[in-house]
């Protein structure tokens, strides 16, 4: 099996950067640690599309651009909100079994079996920009989320009318729901990031 390259050789070789770059990311890396890639993003040497680029050939993967090929809504609707926001992946294509989902490190691609299990079909990774990703799971799992709001109030309303005085709490990270002096239930949640 070939080495693998390293994000700058793949970097210079594209043309991107050239060695000084290289040594000057370096040089922070050993002093406060840190990835390359982000490192030279920083340092603003490269762009987050730069980095994409070199990390799905460094991991011999699709690049994709959100921007200029934006998802499939065929392929959306194949995987539910929780899971692309959990794994910060989106789906961008579906043809016949196989469902390529977009993923912004191809460290994060040990998901994929994952996700074929919750969607019944075969799944190949490929990388993008993380932020058009979680603007792609923004603009495509709103409508999921409004849903999810309107469940919610119709839930309390319900609640509601079985038993009157109904308070939704919520600090910090826990969540308690009270009907009248009595608690419900109590969770701890993790927002989306």
């Amino acid at each position: 099996m070939a080495a693998r390259k390293l994000i700058g050789q793949i970097l210079k070789e594209a043309s991107v950067i050239h060695e000084g770059m290289v040594q000057e990311a370096l040089a922070i890396q050993r002093d406060k640690g840190g990835r390359l890639g982000e490192i030279l993003i920083g340092l603003e040497h490269i762009n987050p599309i730069d980095l994409a680029r070199a990390l799905a050939d460094q991991a011999g993967m699709a690049f994709l651009d959100l921007e200029t090929a934006p998802p499939d809504p065929a392929a959306i609707k194949r995987l539910d909100a929780v899971t692309a926001r959990t794994y910060g992946v989106v789906p961008v294509k579906i043809a016949g079994n196989m469902l390529t989902v977009a993923l912004s490190d191809p460290i994060n691609a040990t998901v994929l079996p994952d996700i074929g299990f919750a969607t019944g079909l075969e799944v190949e990774g490929a990388v993008a920009d993380e932020a058009q990703i979680q603007a792609a799971i923004d603009l495509h799992y709103k409508v999921e989320a409004a849903d999810a709001k309107d469940q919610m109030k119709e839930l309390v309303d319900a609640l509601q009318q079985e038993g009157g005085k109904f308070d939704l709490q919520r600090g910090g990270n826990a969540m308690a729901v009270a009907m009248g002096d009595d608690l419900c239930a109590q969770s701890t949640f993790a927002p989306p990031r």
